[in-house]
Order: structure tokens, then sequence, then C-alpha cells
């Protein structure tokens, strides 16, 4: 697996919308990788009696995630180039167990229970040559001495629409336009100036209790009663960095000079399609031959740190506010009733009561004293809420193949941990650095959920559905993201927020139908075909330079419009055959509170078609195929109203799969 990416950032902390989209730099990246799963799966069940059973359940599963990544900058704020080469080793591991049983009490009353104890780690564990574990990151970088062509009058570089002078092209036709030849990237002018090891070390255990009891009034009413307990840890370090730098670059006397990319071991740079085939150009030079991994490893030992004079420069002020640990508990009880009015109608209702306890115990930094020095502290971040949440459901069948469904709930979603942390992270291994917020102050998001929805059963198998729907929502969190000059540097700062009450409102068709009606052969043929629209609002509060307020409207950030599936397939005797297309209509990703709506960041619209098939050999043999993205169609972001002005545009290509399934029992 792999893909290719084309990324800019642009200037919006210049002083006027004009210089906000210049651009700051052009990053180039191409990953390729291999997934490995790893899974044990168990379970024991032991029966008593009819009425009563016990049982035991345990897995193990481990996850692999290797992607070598290369990326090439072209920083025009700095007139530079940035060659990026890390090591991505990923793993994850989830293992656990749990207990349980159920019981037949009498011919009324039922109950169940379960006990389970579950524990996730997400972490990195290279280089092997560094006591630090993480994310082993290479950086190196080439002056462009002649400067660049197609700049506007006022010195920076744009994309021709945004130029004050019409010129700079479109990024499907980009060049770096150096004025130089000689300033073309090169292995040989490539200097290392910075090494970087980027500390991930997630854990998280969950252990829950839950108990639930159903009793039957008669044949037309049902009361279920339960509660659960669950408690939540969790330990994380991201964002933590060791950053060494050479003393030749800082201006050390008598440090060693600082070595080139091709003064040290590479690899071929990865094959397959053209880079950036998605765009016009050949962006081929771009792509460097890459450290080797055992060099990029061993460019972490102490040896080689020592013999080319690099010293330990990261930030104790960063370091220490990256790392956290956090504690929740969670209380929940219910009760509903399903209530058979008559043969045609059904009411569910009830409640559930959940009450929330989180402590998150971290570091912040502040400034105090003159001159003004960073003093790390303790900081405790509680928050202790209650949620009550109830719910109605009817449901009323007009005959057998035909019913109408009304529902109202009321939902909520917890901020995450990482996001209420009181603290920072900085990498600044891209271009512009990069700042990651916590907000201590978030809250969670409370919905309330209407929907109404009527089907129709076709006499063979299929159904046709449509329905419309309505939610009010307050709090929900959005990303938050600008780029801020702090002390003369750039930085892209992004931090989670609430935003306020918004509401969205939409309306579902669908039907999956066999198309049975056909002779022979085609008889086998089915669609399945859904459409759903939304339409969402959210206001966004704005203070402009003048402090005066404004409220920006838009849409609820990651929701689309506009939503469809299709799937044509054939079911025969030993085949089956599906070709899917899914379509997202565009959707605003991020939010920049401080300048408005032209710097929101958009994702385009997306639509992608997929193929599988599959064969039985025999009745426990099966082949199969899957083939994905066949439209080969790309990610794309872009800042405010035009779809040209790109934030990202990633290429992930058609990919496949051919395999064999054999069932043993």
């Amino acid at each position: 697996m792999g893909g290719d990416s084309f990324d800019v950032t642009y200037n919006t902390s210049a002083a006027n919308d004009i210089q906000r989209k210049s651009i700051n730099s052009v990053m180039m990246k191409r990953y390729m990788g291999t997934r490995r799963t790893i899974g044990l799966n168990g379970g024991l069940e032991y029966k008593f009696n009819a009425d009563n059973k016990i049982y035991f359940r345990g897995m193990f599963n481990k996850f692999d995630d290797i992607r070598p990544v290369y990326e090439t900058y072209v920083d025009y704020t700095n007139k530079r180039y940035q060659y990026n080469f890390r090591y991505s080793h990923y793993q994850t591991e989830l293992y656990g167990m749990e207990l349980g049983g159920e019981h037949s009490l009498s011919s009324k009353l039922n109950l169940d229970w379960m006990l389970s104890d579950y524990q996730a780690k997400y972490f990195l564990d290279t280089p092997p040559t560094n006591s630090t574990k993480g994310l082993p990151i290479a950086t190196f970088r080439q002056k462009i001495t002649g400067g660049f062509n197609n700049l506007s009058s006022d010195g920076n570089r744009y994309w021709g629409f945004d130029s004050p002078d019409g010129i700079g092209g479109e990024y499907m036709d980009y060049s770096s336009d150096i004025t130089n030849q000689n300033d073309r990237l090169s292995a040989d002018k490539l200097l290392l100036s910075q090494l970087v090891i980027a500390k991930l070390d997630n854990n998280e255990r969950d252990k829950i209790a839950r108990v639930n009891l159903k009793y039957d009034v008669n044949p037309n009413i049902s009361i279920k009663v339960g509660a659960k307990y669950r408690d939540k840890d969790r330990t994380s370090t991201y964002g933590y960095n060791t950053v060494y730098l050479p003393g030749a670059s800082l201006g050390i006397p008598n440090s060693p000079a600082l070595l080139t990319l091709s003064q040290l071991a590479t690899t071929d740079a990865p094959s397959g399609t053209a880079f950036l085939g998605g765009m016009n150009g050949n962006y081929d030079s771009y792509i460097m031959n890459p450290p080797t991994k055992d060099q990029l490893f061993q460019m972490f030992s102490p040896e080689f740190l020592q013999q080319n004079g690099f010293r330990d420069f990261s930030s104790a002020e960063t370091n220490a506010t990256s790392v956290y640990t956090g504690e929740e508990s969670v209380f929940a009880a219910y009760a509903m009733a399903e209530i058979k009015a008559s043969d045609k109608l059904k009411i569910v209702g009830g409640f559930r009561n959940e009450s929330t306890r989180m402590t998150l115990n971290g570091s912040k930094a502040t400034k105090e004293g003159t001159p003004a020095t960073t003093v790390i502290s303790e900081s405790i971040v509680e928050s202790n809420y209650n949620a009550f949440l109830p719910m109605l459901h009817l449901r009323y069948n007009f005959s057998p193949k035909a019913n109408i469904r009304f529902a109202y709930t009321k939902s909520f979603i917890r901020p995450n941990f990482g996001d209420l942390s009181p603290g920072s992270s900085i990498d600044n291994t891209s271009t512009p650095f990069t700042i990651t917020r916590g907000n201590p102050d978030l809250k969670p998001t409370f919905s309330h959920n209407f929907d109404l929805m009527g089907e129709y059963y076709f006499n063979n198998i299929g159904i046709l559905s449509g329905g419309v729907f309505y939610k009010k929502i307050s709090d929900i969190v959005f990303s938050d993201t600008s780029i801020l000059n702090i002390g003369g540097t750039n930085y892209n700062v992004t931090q989670a927020k609430n935003l306020q009450d918004s509401n969205l409102i939409g309306f579902e068709a669908g039907i999956n139908k066999r198309l049975d009606f056909l002779p022979g052969f085609w008889n086998g043929f089915g669609v399945e075909f859904n459409y759903t629209f939304i339409d969402s609002k959210v206001e966004v509060p704005r203070t402009d330079a003048n402090g005066i307020q404004y409220f920006d409207k838009t849409s609820l950030p990651n929701q689309s419009k506009n939503l469809f599936n299709a799937i044509l397939y054939y079911e025969g005797n030993k085949i089956m055959v599906r070709l899917a297309g899914k379509y997202r209509g565009k959707s605003v990703e991020t939010i920049n509170q401080k300048l408005g709506p032209q710097y929101y960041i958009w994702s385009d619209k997306n639509f992608t078609v997929d193929f599988s098939a599959s064969y039985d050999i025999t009745k426990k043999l099966k082949i199969f195929v899957e083939l994905n993205n066949l439209s080969n169609e790309s990610l794309r972001l872009y800042m405010g109203d035009n779809k040209k002005r790109v934030t990202s545009n990633e290429w992930y290509g058609s990919r496949g799969q051919l395999g064999v399934r054999w069932q043993i029992f």
C-alpha cells in the first residue's frame, strides 16, 4: 500500500487578505508501506441447565503499520528545500477477557451480567540504537541561493488566481520556478540539519461491569432495567520530541562539518507509479534516494551523534506538557418498556442516565518574572457531569409489508482525552512548524434527535425505504486552525473548541431489490441505492481587529450535504459479484475562527468505485477478489471558496487483494 500527496501551506498570518493567500511552502510526499495483523480469539461456555449458563471469552490482536515516508518541501519563506525521511513502525496491541452469564430466574424474569477487562496500546519502539523510543526523523536542508521566478510584485509566490499580478499558474501544473538551475535539489547539497525522535506511547485500560434484568409483565408488555460501570485509565505521551541539532548549523566553533545525504548509505527510492502521477508535470526529481533503515537508526546512536557534533536541544517546556494521565469513571443506569399496544402498534420508551467523573493530570507552561522565564507547573483538569437521555420509539404496521417508524432520542459524545490536555505539542519537522494545543474547557456534545421513517418490503427479497430527520446539537467540537507568527517564526496552530448551538435537517431514501422479474440468467441481478440529503447550520463567533463580533454561518464540520451509495450486484448458484459506487459531497474540515470563512479548510466532493467477487469451490472453500478505488479518486482539501487553492491532494491509487477463505468447522 502507499500514496502520494501534494500539500500547500499559506501565509495566513500576513497583515492583509491578499498576502494571506500567498504560498508559504509546498510539500510533496510519498509513502510505501505494509500492514500486518495477528489475531487470536477463544471462548468457553458452560450450561448448568436449560436456564443457566456462563461464558468466558478472551482475545489478543496485534497490528503493525510500517510506513517509510519521504517528504520534500519547497520553502518559499526561508528560500530552501527540506527533505525528511522517517521510518514509521506503528504498533497496536489489543487484548483482554470477559466473563458473563445468562440466567432464567423464572418464566417471566431473565438476568444477564458481564465483567470485562481490556487493554489497548499504541506505540513506537524505534530506533533500537537510542534509549528514547519513538518515530525517528532525519531532516536535510539545502539553500536556494538564486531565488524564484513568477513572484508577484510584493515578492511573494501565489497561484495565478490569487496573485495581485495574475501570475503563478495552478497547482496541477506546479513548478518550483527556481531562477538558477544549479539550485536543483541534490543529494550532494542536502545537509543533515536535524534529527528528531517523536515519542508516541499511549496506553488505555477499560474495566467494565454490567447487569440487565428483563421482566415480562404479560405477552404484550416487558420491562428492562440495567446498570453499567466503566473505569477507564489512560496514559499518553504524544508530541514529546527529542531534538538533536548539529553544532555547525548553530555556529559552534570547531564543530564537525555538516554531512550531505550523498555521504550516507542510501537505497533506491520507492518505485511503482509515477510520483504525483495525478498532476500534469514530472516530479521524479523531488524524490531522493533515502538513507537505508539501518543508516537511519545508526544516525541516532550515541557514537554517531558525538562524532558529528549533534547535541540535545529538546524543549523541556514542550515535552513536559506532552505527557498526561487520565481516569474516567462512568456509572450508567437505564429503564425501558416494550409495549405491544395492538397488532399494528409497538411502543418502546425509556431513559438512560450516565454520570461521568473525569480527572486528567498534566502540566502547563507559563511565563513568569522579569525577564520572563518558563515555569512548568502541575495542572489537574476535572470534569464532572450528568447526562439524562430519554428515548421513545413508535412503530406502526399498515400491513405485513409496510410500516412507519418514529423515534426521539437524546444522545451525547464526550470530548477526547487528548483534546482536554492542558499542554501542547510542537512538530518541528514540518514546514511551517505545527503546534497542537489542548483545551481543558471543552464540554460534551449533546443532541436531540427526531426521525420519521417508512419501509415497504417487496414480495421477494428487497426493501424500499424513506424518511426525514432533525437534530438539535449543542457544544459540538470542531478543530480551529490558524497560522500564528511567534517570535518571527510561523506556526500552524490547531486546537479543539466548542461551537454554539447548531442543527441539521435532512431526508434519506433507499431501495434494495433483486431483479427476479427478469428471465433466466438475468434474474440474478439486483440493485441497492440510498441517498441522503443533509442541510446543517452553525454560527461561528469571530471578533475582528476592531473588536467587532461577527457570527459566520457555515455547515457542521465533517458533514456533507449530499451522500449516496449505488451497488449493482449479481448472485448466482456459487458466484457473487458486486460493483459499488460511493459519493460524498464537500464538507468543511477545519475552521479558522480568527480569520473567518475565507480561511476554512474544505474537503472536496469524492466518488469512488469498488469491485468484489467470490466463487464457492465447495461448501467450505471460497476464492475471492476485492478491488478498491477503481476510479483512482484523490482526496482533496482546499482553503476558502476556490477549489484550486489546494491545501492537500492525496492519491492512494487503486488497490486490491486476492485470497482464499476456508471454513474449518
